[in-house]
């Protein structure tokens, strides 16, 4: 009797603990969800990209050859090292092919295997590119899984479509418009049939695809109003100024001192019809018709200037042009030092020419066409031009007035320093991001 007393006994104080453990151990879960609430409510006040302390992972994906001399390509290997710098582990992925570069990056790079051995650097749409982007979607999907990005970064409508289809919804894809197809996608066809046609492709693709990402980043205010305007939510469109970070370039500046400008004018970019060449050798004509003025004309690209140099025989200003390949950016700003006015006479509207933040940079007087000034402001930071009559004009007045000269490339510095910097351009990128989460 007293044994079963003692074991009765014993089996109650059993249970006891047993409970008193269980409902310690009930105590302890809840405060665990508590903390762990207050953490993620306290990362969303505070806009902190981390989880257990782990850095956010960007997949940024750019169905382009990298690395290049081309403006794009120039902008977002800045960005990417840009936001490793800010802490993020930045991973980038790209075609195959680019130009040969030797020193190392500080992001992540992939790129996809050697087929189809497609080696063209030029801009616009081809069959190579087709399979290229195909097989973009299969190297995303096998990204996706093996470093597990908390956001996937598309650049052009290409990764777009690839990231799309590659995630199905798994990971938040975010959009950035660099150019708009309406506009660009019938310069690279020759026949007016096609030029309609991919007009309302280009137009359709504009409306739907980025419409179906998570956000979508504009590198123009007008971007920004074309996409609000497709009916996209004013709250998933995020204005975010391109920035670069030339090599060099305050030292180069600097060099300059008292150096006689060799050339009148330069232009260093590709050869494509929309960036509006022809108008420019127009206004030269018009310079050497009217006004009995010739002067000396620096083209710096890689692209093939046989259709260019035919258009300055038909209008008779050839001899003006000395045409020099590409090189490196450090070459390129040194050639820049030797100009008087740099030129952007893009046709298209929409993107920002990267190439106008690198005139910028050099502190050289810029004349712009109205889409291609990124919206500076007339006769104080660039002067416009809308006609070859009006690069005419003021081609002119920038050869006669030192003064006005010094005025544009002092006033556009300092313009570029206010409105397209990367501090300004990453702290509105890092808000884009943090709607998703």
């Amino acid at each position: 009797m007293v044994n079963q007393e003692q074991n009765a006994g014993k089996l109650g104080k059993y249970h006891a603990t047993r409970v008193h453990y269980l409902l310690h151990a009930r105590d302890m879960l809840h405060l665990i969800v508590r903390m762990v609430n207050v953490y993620r409510f306290l990362n969303h006040l505070n806009g902190v990209f981390v989880i257990n302390k782990m850095p956010l992972k960007i997949l940024h994906v750019a169905a382009m050859p990298f690395p290049s001399i081309q403006g794009t390509q120039v902008y977002i290997e800045d960005l990417c090292s840009k936001q490793t710098e800010s802490g993020k582990e930045v991973h980038l992925l790209t075609y195959h092919h680019g130009i040969k570069r030797h020193t190392p990056y500080s992001f992540f790079l992939h790129k996809l295997g050697d087929f189809p051995p497609y080696r063209s650097l030029k801009s616009g749409p081809s069959i190579e590119k087709i399979i290229l982007d195909m097989r973009m979607v299969l190297a995303i999907r096998s990204l996706v899984r093996a470093i597990r990005p908390d956001i996937i970064h598309a650049h052009h409508y290409e990764s777009l479509f690839a990231s799309l289809i590659a995630c199905k919804g798994k990971v938040p894809v975010v959009y950035h418009a660099h150019t708009l197809l309406e506009y660009e996608l019938p310069y690279y066809f020759n026949f007016n049939v096609m030029k309609i046609l991919s007009k309302i492709a280009g137009r359709f693709t504009d409306a739907f695809l980025p419409a179906n990402a998570d956000v979508c980043i504009a590198i123009s205010p007008f971007i920004v109003s074309y996409l609000i305007g497709r009916g996209i939510e004013t709250e998933k469109v995020f204005y975010v100024p391109p920035a670069i970070d030339p090599p060099m370039v305050n030292a180069l500046v600097k060099s300059r001192g008292d150096l006689i400008p060799s050339w009148d004018f330069v232009y260093a970019g590709n050869l494509d019809s929309y960036q509006g060449l022809d108008v420019v050798l127009k206004g030269f004509s018009l310079l050497v018709r009217k006004h009995k003025r010739k002067v000396n004309f620096l083209v710096i690209s890689d692209s093939d200037s046989a259709q260019f140099f035919r258009m300055a025989e038909k209008f008779s200003v050839r001899s003006f042009i000395h045409f020099e390949k590409h090189g490196s950016p450090e070459s390129v700003f040194s050639r820049l030092r030797e100009c008087r006015i740099a030129l952007t006479p893009r046709k298209i509207p929409g993107g920002v020419p990267i190439k106008l933040l690198n005139y910028l940079h050099a502190r050289l007087p810029v004349l712009a066409s109205v889409h291609g000034c990124a919206g500076l402001v007339h006769e104080k930071e660039v002067m416009i031009f809308d006609s070859e009559e009006g690069f005419c004009y003021c081609a002119l007045r920038l050869l006669k007035d030192e003064e006005l000269r010094k005025n544009l490339s002092i006033n556009g510095y300092n313009a570029l320093k206010e409105k397209f910097s990367w501090e300004k351009s990453l702290e509105v990128l890092d808000s884009a991001y943090k709607i998703i989460f």
